[in-house]
């Protein structure tokens, strides 16, 4: 442990001496609203007005279906050799910019490249550009329709080293990490797209993967280096994901818990998709009837207490200590997006950012919850279907062959006692030595009854006790006996009492 520390603190003091040169920031800037192209041209007068950076603004301009500019201004003097000056480090700058020094242009990023959003400017200096003295910066910055934009940092002329060191910090941290989550992205897509065609009864993990792909499109259109669509398409998707992905999120809540509420699927849902489609009706975001970022708050405001209650209702109907996690996995990652909208409008004025580094998190969380449920209704079931495979002490007359009656028997017993549970064919064949088709037809054979049939009317007489004896909702109570759907218990309540669940409890429980 000793030497571990004195190693430590060894590379502490040679990173203290490696020669660090924070170089030269640039403190003092105006900013002129100007369309002039040519910096000689620009006035030198008390047109210029005084800002400090970091500054994000919208243009006072009238909007249009376009970029409009202005001019930033940046004064600097130099004392040392100029020589040993490498690189101007103008950062983040939304969203075009082209930079001057000393009335010589040093580097540009034209719309023609705006792809990668939050992409830093890191321009080399060309020699003897730089003089000892005042030296005099200029950038016009150019922005989209109605957007913010500006300058997000500090401007800095440095050493080729710290140069260097920055720009490849800032090249890892604002593009090489994001386009490594979507790739971690795609791996946890595919993952789950083949386990849910690996077990076609895991919903879950469909929409799962539905959510990964959404979260793809997601940071590609604010990261990629490369993308067919304009800035008004990119901006009304990303409005758009506030409010179509919730309508995943909640598929995802309810395959995982395998409760489907017919009052979410019939309101939520199209009440999401009506907003996507509002959010998409005007083309053009710089129009007055564009309502991108109204309807995209709306959906965000009114989704985040509509999840809590979700979450909360179907555990109420099938509770589960994994809720805790499962709302942790989902509010964490939510509360970064929530930040970086209000952040978007309200703070810095910086597109989102925040949350596209938070997604992994998100992801690992649902991957363990599902692989988690999976292993424990696997165990459970096993240990269900361990007990079916053990022989019974008294059996029924025979019916098909004393071997197969015999284990038909132990099947009924076993339905009588686990109708409630996620049971399959195929489970139950194994558990006594059968095929699942062979199973099936012994079944039939033996009680006149297909499989599900018989299962749905255990749940059936179940549910009929509990409506007439209880004054629980219609729907609670067939969740509470093994069905998924509402829709789907009322189908087979009708086939089997030849009425439906709410007529039978009207009439007292008479059929």
């Amino acid at each position: 442990m000793k030497s571990f520390l004195s190693i430590l603190v060894l590379m502490l003091m040679l990173v203290s001496c490696s020669g660090y040169d924070p170089g030269i920031e640039i403190k003092h800037w105006s900013i002129l609203y100007s369309q002039e192209d040519d910096p000689a041209k620009l006035p030198q007068n008390e047109s210029w007005q005084r800002v400090n950076l970091p500054f994000m603004f919208r243009l006072p301009y009238p909007p249009k279906k376009g970029f409009q500019y202005v001019w930033f201004k940046g004064e600097f003097d130099v004392q040392d050799d100029p020589a040993k000056y490498y690189g101007i480090m103008p950062g983040r700058i939304y969203f075009t910019d082209s930079f001057y020094l000393n009335g010589a242009l040093v580097g540009e990023y034209s719309p023609e490249y705006i792809n990668n959003m939050h992409y830093t400017r890191a321009y080399r200096i060309p020699p003897v550009l730089l003089r000892k003295g005042p030296n005099v910066v200029h950038a016009r910055v150019g922005l989209y329709g109605k957007e913010f934009g500006g300058i997000r940092g500090n401007v800095e002329i440095l050493p080729r080293r710290e140069f260097f060191r920055k720009a490849t910090r800032n090249e890892f941290i604002f593009r090489q990490l994001p386009i490594g989550v979507a790739v971690f992205l795609f791996g946890q897509m595919m993952f789950h797209l083949l386990f849910f065609l690996w077990r076609r009864s895991e919903k879950a993990n469909l929409f799962s993967a539905f959510l990964c792909f959404a979260w793809i499109l997601y940071i590609l259109s604010i990261f990629t280096p490369y993308t067919p669509i304009g800035p008004d398409v990119r901006i009304m998707f990303l409005w758009s994901c506030l409010a179509f992905v919730p309508i995943l999120f909640i598929m995802l809540i309810q395959s995982f818990y395998k409760v489907y509420l017919p009052e979410v699927n019939r309101v939520a849902i199209p009440l999401l998709l009506l907003l996507t489609a509002g959010i998409y009706a005007v083309p053009d975001s710089t129009s007055p009837y564009f309502l991108g970022k109204k309807l995209g708050l709306i959906a965000l405001f009114g989704i985040i207490p509509f999840m809590v209650w979700l979450i909360w209702r179907v555990n109420r109907i099938k509770p589960r200590k994994t809720v805790f996690v499962f709302i942790f996995f989902g509010i964490f990652p939510g509360l970064f997006i929530v930040w970086d909208v209000v952040n978007y409008l309200w703070i810095f004025h910086e597109p989102p950012i925040t949350h596209t580094y938070t997604l992994p998190i998100f992801i690992i969380g649902i991957m363990i919850l599902l692989i988690h449920d999976v292993i424990e209704r696997d165990t459970k079931l096993e240990a269900l279907y361990s007990e079916l495979s053990r022989p019974r002490e008294e059996g029924r007359k025979t019916v098909v062959t004393s071997g197969t009656e015999e284990k038909l028997g132990r099947v009924l017993e076993f339905l009588k006692e686990n109708y409630t549970s996620d049971i399959s064919r195929e489970g139950l064949a194994a558990a006594i030595g059968m095929s699942g088709d062979h199973m099936s037809r012994m079944f039939k054979a033996y009680t006149g009854k297909k499989i599900n049939d018989y299962i749905n009317e255990l749940r059936v007489e179940a549910a009929s006790e509990r409506l007439r004896t209880t004054d629980e909702k219609i729907i609670d109570i067939a969740f509470s006996v093994g069905f998924e759907s509402l829709a789907t218990f009322n189908r087979a309540f009708l086939k089997v009492k030849g009425v439906s669940p709410s007529n039978f409890r009207k009439d007292g429980g008479i059929s």
